[in-house]
């Protein structure tokens, strides 16, 4: 019986050796992927770190690799409670996923991302399509387009966000309300809250319905923005995204919730 469980022990050993490699060598070779593909920038980076916490681990379980008592403490004391933090804030963000509009709304307002000289890119074309259902299905509702141009792009995601409802989705011209100026997501908010309540009697921050689409990754960070942004009765309705490109958008969003919440805009 003890020979049994000892075998046992050495087959799980082994299978969780041989995962953690798998693991490691995946991460290793998706953050090149990353890099070279453009989409990463230098959070690509980030990915190596995984990939050498794995090797760490699987040649630390094979005996292969022993820590001094100092190095043990370092991933104790700090290692895992940044790991715990960092898996918390992951299924916090996957909330998001699951958001659904929960009355009719006044305001459809789509947040901007990336676009090129031949449209929006394909988060973008994303948003804007979920945007376009719902647009159908309530037809009184405003579609406020939010977006300013970045360093490389063309035009503003706002002007191209307009053009892409009317031209591909067929979204009537009268009921698109343009913003133009925001670069972030902080900004979405509080120019188009600026823009609604200057040309709109009937907007108020406290009582008019908004509902927001972007991509699901970041529909949790949307949401706490726009509540901190002054928008009162806020629900979302998150789009797809890129399946390749769905780990790194995690991880970078966990970054992008730090960063905001040091900022105060969450």
């Amino acid at each position: 019986m003890e020979k049994m469980k000892k075998q046992t022990m050495k087959c799980i050993k082994r299978s969780l050796i041989a995962l953690l490699l798998v693991v490691g060598v995946v991460c290793f070779f998706y953050a090149f992927a990353l890099y070279f593909s453009g989409f990463g920038g230098f959070l690509s980076y980030v990915w190596l770190l995984p990939a050498f916490l794995c090797f760490l681990f699987s040649g630390m379980l094979s005996g292969k690799i022993a820590l001094k008592k100092w190095q043990k403490r370092i991933m104790l004391y700090i290692l895992v409670p940044i790991v715990v933090i960092f898996l918390i804030v992951e299924m916090i963000i996957l909330s998001g996923f699951f958001e659904k509009p929960k009355e009719e709304p006044e305001y459809i307002v789509v947040l901007g991302t990336t676009v090129y000289d031949h449209g929006p890119c394909y988060l973008l074309r994303q948003r804007l399509k979920e945007a376009a259902k719902w647009a159908e299905e309530y037809e009184n509702a405003k579609i406020v387009v939010t977006g300013g141009q970045g360093e490389s792009e063309p035009f503003t995601e706002g002007s191209e966000m307009k053009r892409y409802l009317i031209e591909e989705l067929s979204i009537d011209a009268d009921r698109i309300i343009v913003e133009e100026k925001s670069t972030n997501t902080y900004e979405n908010m509080v120019f188009s809250g600026e823009i609604l309540d200057a040309e709109y009697e009937d907007f108020s921050y406290e009582n008019s319905s908004m509902l927001i689409i972007t991509n699901n990754f970041h529909m949790y960070r949307a949401l706490k923005i726009a509540k901190k942004a002054g928008f009162e009765r806020v629900c979302g309705a998150p789009s797809g995204t890129y399946i390749f490109l769905f780990p790194h958008f995690m991880v970078r969003e966990f970054f992008s919730i730090v960063k905001n919440l040091v900022l105060g805009r969450m």
